[in-house]
């Protein structure tokens, strides 16, 4: 099955069960998809094709495009941190403030540096950052010891076999990775007596027996069907993300760009735990002014709805890459020499993005007359100032597709194409320049 169907599924039955829960209300009129705004949240790491592919699954299960809006995870749970929440750190602000964000999901870690300026907007100072060191990574260490403990056969068994007891191992690990605090020394797990069981049908031992010829005995104990861990080995699980997490922020820290942050706002499911707010606070303690809201879970979706009513208050972000339309590289068209695969720019890596405001329009010359559509290839580069679309740092991320009127389809038509960073997304506007009439365009991105 293709993803975009089990996307478009999954957004489908969101949709209609909201839609569900409205209509049963006595005091609501009937409400269809069509009488509300829909906001639908994205990494702010993702490239334009992944938000396009989020836009199409969105559409396909019955969202009007005209109706949906992208927001970016990390600046839908600034918004709950800064406006949304009780606390509202910033409403009564006269001052600008800079802040990194750091949003911790399950899988993924993103950090963003941005200021809210005096007038409430927000200003995007470094583009997004972050990589795969969200909270599964603890899961995932968790997971390879309790193999190293019990094997790797035993516990595909115990899986299939005993799902529920399985599932209450790894849900009680869950808990205890958001509380647990390495002042204790020792934490502990209950032991289902079905996993003890089969250690001892597949062993000949009983576990508690087996535990002093283990290479973690010094670590492990077994004492009244708890499994009891010394806070050493969990602080083991939890290494990988949080020593990624102090990178990326003192990464951020040390960039001219950031220069002059005073906050640090932890977001996202992980966010919640103790252990990793202690660590960030050691770290950044005397620098930065660590604040997790309260039920940072929350703050993306929370985020999102406040977002959807106040979205001009994101003044600007920062160019991840250098966009362009290419034109033709030496080649005769209808006895005309151009040249092919030359990088226009349109927008700078680095470069500063002003939203909903226009881009400078670029000149493009369709290669025959009397064409109905033009389709112009968008590509994105990580250099700042490449020559060719064919070089090696350069990909095709899309198109530009506009329909003509009649009167432009003539020799040596000129076409004014600008892109407008709106919000989440880019539009795009073409302009007939020997008629002045702006062509209904669209930009369609690939994954």
């Amino acid at each position: 099955m293709k993803a975009i169907k089990v996307f478009s599924g999954a957004l489908k039955c969101l949709m209609n069960h909201l839609l569900d829960f409205l209509n049963q209300k006595k005091n609501f009129v009937k409400i269809s998809s069509a009488d509300i705004h829909w906001v639908l949240t994205v990494p702010a790491i993702w490239n334009d094709g992944s938000k396009q592919f989020m836009r199409d699954a969105a559409e396909m299960a019955g969202i009007p495009s005209d109706l949906l809006t992208l927001a970016l995870e990390p600046e839908a749970a600034a918004f709950y941190c800064l406006f949304g929440t009780s606390q509202c750190l910033m409403e009564s602000s006269t001052k600008s403030v800079k802040y990194i964000l750091l949003h911790l999901g399950g899988g993924t870690a993103e950090i963003v540096c941005h200021e809210l300026t005096s007038s409430g907007l927000l200003r995007e100072l470094h583009e997004p950052t972050g990589g795969d060191f969200g909270g599964i990574n603890v899961d995932s260490a968790f997971w390879q010891f309790i193999l190293k403990l019990f094997g790797s056969q035993l516990l595909k068994d115990f899986k299939e076999q005993n799902t529920e007891d399985y599932m209450d191992l790894f849900e009680s690990f869950y808990r205890k990775k958001l509380t647990f605090d390495d002042s204790r020394p020792e934490e502990s797990f209950p032991i289902s007596k079905t996993l003890l069981k089969k250690y001892e049908d597949y062993n000949g031992i009983p576990f508690n027996e087996s535990l002093s010829q283990n290479h973690f005995g010094h670590l492990v104990k077994f004492i009244n069907g708890k499994l009891v861990l010394k806070s050493q080995l969990i602080k083991d699980f939890f290494e990988r993300p949080i020593s990624q997490m102090k990178l990326y922020v003192e990464s951020l820290l040390n960039d001219p760009c950031c220069a002059g942050t005073s906050l640090l706002l932890m977001v996202g499911g992980f966010s919640e735990s103790k252990y990793v707010q202690n660590n960030l606070k050691e770290c950044f303690g005397k620098r930065l002014q660590v604040i997790i809201p309260r039920n940072p879970a929350a703050a993306v979706i929370k985020g999102a709805v406040y977002f959807g009513h106040n979205k001009r208050k994101i003044s600007r972000r920062v160019s991840r890459y250098t966009d362009i339309h290419p034109e033709y590289k030496r080649i005769l068209i209808e006895g005309i020499a151009y040249v092919d695969d030359i990088f226009n720019i349109h927008i700078k890596r680095g470069d500063i993005i002003e939203l909903n405001k226009d881009t400078a329009a670029l000149s493009y010359y369709p290669p025959m007359a009397h064409i109905t559509q033009v389709i112009l290839p968008v590509y994105a580069s990580t250099v700042t100032n490449p020559t060719f679309v064919d070089e090696e740092n350069c990909r095709h991320v899309g198109n530009v597709i506009g329909e003509l009127s009649d009167f432009a389809r003539a020799d040596n038509m000129e076409l004014l194409i600008k892109l407008i960073f709106s919000g989440t997304e880019i539009r795009v506007e073409l302009r007939e320049k020997n008629t002045g009439r702006v062509i209904k365009g669209k930009v369609e991105f690939w994954g």
